[in-house]
């Protein structure tokens, strides 16, 4: 469902400068947008969010991940399996300074092909997560999105995740000038996949008994968002 009526320029310094907060900001996007959008499309609705809510909801920059963040993300691994699920194959449990200066080798250099990031809530300073863009590809113009964490417990499930992605996209597809960004995600993870899909990304297959782990094998699902979907999007304006 696309929202037939978007604030002017006009408007949105009004609301800007009205509301200052995002909880009434969507307050007022409903007594005024319910009718026109009859049916929630959570994709525009988002879109709506990040482009005319300034202040309310960017709350998260992406900094480089360096060695002096190593003990933060060791002390987020709780366990075997939730390293597995965040990391996959790429580490074992427990997380050493070994294994993340390994991880940290060849990253975040000009040209470089994988680029680790910490993101921090720029109202604290505090870092609450990870990601990285790894899998560069310069000629085919991809990459691909990975370790994406919310680290404190008391942090999830507010957003951020969200956030995160986007601002991993808007590196990609703004900064790299890239054409696709793609990520795999296992096939339970129902929170993770509802977050993707929130900001773009398609399913594009799914790969069966695709991870083996505790004796058990892992479906994972494949997903992909394209340069011009993402510019449809919006999300990157403000």
């Amino acid at each position: 469902m696309i929202i037939s009526e978007i604030p002017t320029i006009k408007d949105r310094k009004s609301v800007h400068t009205r509301l200052g907060s995002r909880i009434q900001f969507i307050v007022i996007l409903i007594f005024r947008g319910y009718k026109k959008i009859k049916k929630a499309d959570y994709q525009h609705y988002l879109c709506i969010m990040y482009k005319y809510c300034e202040g309310g909801v960017k709350v998260l920059k992406l900094e480089p991940f360096t060695r002096a963040d190593f003990q933060v993300l060791m002390d987020w691994i709780p366990d075997a399996f939730f390293a597995f699920q965040w990391g996959g194959a790429s580490f074992t449990y427990p997380l050493t300074v070994e294994q993340l200066e390994i991880y940290l080798k060849n990253s975040n250099t000009e040209n470089a092909s994988k680029y680790i990031f910490k993101a921090v809530d720029k109202s604290t300073g505090k870092t609450i997560g990870h990601i990285s863009l790894s899998n560069v590809d310069r000629v085919n113009d991809s990459a691909r999105i990975g370790k994406v964490l919310i680290g404190p417990s008391e942090s999830r499930g507010n957003g951020y995740g969200t956030q995160l992605i986007v601002e991993a996209l808007k590196f990609a597809f703004d900064e790299l000038q890239l054409h696709k960004v793609t990520l795999g995600v296992f096939d339970f993870n129902t929170s993770a996949i509802k977050c993707y899909e929130k900001v773009g990304f398609k399913k594009e297959g799914l790969l069966r008994d695709a991870r083996k782990h505790g004796g058990k094998y892992w479906n994972l699902i494949e997903m992909g968002i394209l340069e011009d979907e993402w510019k449809a999007l919006n999300l990157q304006r403000t």
